[in-house]
């Protein structure tokens, strides 16, 4: 009988509720003693004949698409055997079973799949396989863990499972739930939406925010800049004025300028309390009181004696002043 290939196991969920991941399965010994039993039974356990002995090997075995698969080659000599495999040959036995040493599981519920209770099996390490006339599902295992070990077909008690793979607490199932429905109020959705609405809600509300966020950046610098704009005119009105009335010069406007962005209303009040320049030709064409003023001055720096440290063009007005002021109180001599 040539070597037929045999599903030895796939991720499905089998009737007790769990899973085994395929590529987490560590082959690498088994290959070394490939060994077919039948319904996993060995000649030193489960109280039968001691005559039970294998009934044959497996050979190529891969892993393929999420199965796990090898190659049946049953013992030409064993005449149990060879009744198995006529049996396996001819469909009426048709499905194997691994029995496995689990290392790792998983109740994380991105791994679980519909109808699953129990958590998801990780990583294991094959310990033999064999042909199963009624599995617990159409690829049962055989578990073991930490020295226990527990056939799994149709008749299994859930309590003998239940020590190695409890089922997942309803707890954890009915605080999802409840989270669900919180997630659900808060987005402003019916009770009854899936996971997936909500995703797509929370999605569409992010993208809103995002579009608001940006929106508002948005007129926030277009008003801040025109915030500026109208702080600049103002500015620029305020030194444009003091200049115009002769109160700053066209040199001194920059500086004013600055002052006036930095605070407004000092300068403001600095400016409005200046005189405006009047150059001292156009002081001596004024009134008696402004040349006396111009005569008040000439006294007060002789005394001080910083005539010397005036422009000649100021002292040769100063001095002109002073001497109309002399002519005309009657005094005979100028001082200069």
């Amino acid at each position: 009988m040539p070597p037929i290939t045999v599903v030895l196991s796939d991720e499905s969920l089998n009737r007790h509720g769990y899973r085994v991941l395929t590529n987490g399965i560590d082959i690498k010994d088994f290959k070394k003693n490939p060994v077919m039993l039948y319904n996993h039974h060995r000649s030193v356990r489960h109280n039968h004949p001691k005559d039970i002995l294998p009934i044959g090997k497996w050979s190529n075995i891969r892993k393929e698409n999420g199965q796990l698969l090898a190659d049946a080659e049953f013992d030409e000599d064993d005449e149990f055997a060879q009744k198995v495999a006529k049996k396996f040959e001819k469909g009426i036995l048709n499905t194997a079973s691994i029995g496995f040493d689990f290392v790792a599981i998983s109740e994380d519920p991105k791994m679980m799949i519909p109808g699953q209770i129990r958590p998801t099996v990780t990583k294991s390490v094959l310990l033999e396989a064999s042909i199963a006339d009624i599995p617990s599902n159409p690829n049962c295992h055989k578990l073991s863990f930490q020295g226990k070990t527990l056939m799994l077909s149709a008749d299994t008690a859930p309590d003998e499972l239940d020590n190695i793979l409890p089922i997942l607490s309803n707890s954890q199932k009915e605080n999802k739930m409840d989270i669900t429905k919180m997630v659900a109020a808060a987005l402003g959705m019916p009770e009854d939406v899936n996971e997936t609405q909500i995703v797509a809600k929370a999605t569409e509300l992010s993208n809103q925010v995002a579009k608001l966020t940006a929106d508002n950046k948005t007129l926030g610098d277009r008003l801040a800049a025109l915030e500026q704009q109208s702080t600049n005119d103002k500015v620029e009105t305020l030194v444009s004025a003091a200049l115009t009335a002769g109160k700053i010069t066209e040199a001194q406007k920059p500086h004013f300028l600055k002052l006036a962005a930095e605070n407004f209303d000092a300068t403001k009040d600095a400016l409005e309390s200046m005189q405006a320049y009047k150059p001292i030709t156009q002081q001596l064409d004024n009134k008696d009181g402004d040349q006396l003023s111009l005569v008040e001055r000439y006294d007060e720096l002789d005394k001080a004696g910083k005539l010397n440290t005036l422009p000649d063009e100021e002292l040769n007005l100063l001095l002109d002043a002073k001497m109309a002021h002399l002519r005309k109180s009657g005094k005979a001599k100028v001082t200069a």
